[in-house]
């Protein structure tokens, strides 16, 4: 039997690519990357490239309050490191720090429904509904609806 994970790399691998893989894969793994404090206070948003070219990007954090937006502002060259040692090639050279507010309220199951469109299988929401963490639950059924 393969695992979720196993199977989300191979679907993601195949529907996703140019550049937003290496936001999709920063999301995936920021904790790693900027650790689990900061990660809870952070959401990378999006890369903005030259075209055709895959290094040197601009990337957009959203941050939970402009207080941290500032701090982190200070650390931006430690982060860069950090984000280009994970990807081992000059992904982003400048780092743009935004207020985030509603990102980064806190959703539960009750609160947030999602209404799936009839090509999404009612297999794939069983599965999904099984997720405790509801961020990822609404992540996985977020990319079924986009692909076919």
């Amino acid at each position: 039997m393969k695992t979720i994970e196993s199977l989300l790399q191979k679907i993601t691998n195949q529907a996703i690519k140019g550049d937003a893989r290496f936001i999709v894969q920063l999301i995936l793994d920021w904790p790693k990357i900027v650790g689990s404090h900061l990660s809870t206070i952070t959401k990378p948003e999006k890369i903005i490239f030259a075209p055709k070219c895959f290094e040197n990007g601009r990337l957009h954090i959203q941050v939970k309050h402009s207080a941290y937006a500032f701090e982190l502002s200070m650390q931006q060259e430690s982060l860069v490191l950090k984000i280009n040692g994970f990807f081992g090639k000059n992904l982003i050279n400048k780092i743009l720090f935004k207020h985030g507010g509603a990102v980064f309220k806190d959703k539960t199951p009750i609160e947030t429904t999602m209404i799936t469109p009839p090509h999404v299988s009612h297999d794939i929401i069983k599965a999904a509904s099984h997720i405790r963490d509801h961020d990822l639950q609404q992540a996985l059924l977020s990319l079924a609806m986009h692909l076919r």
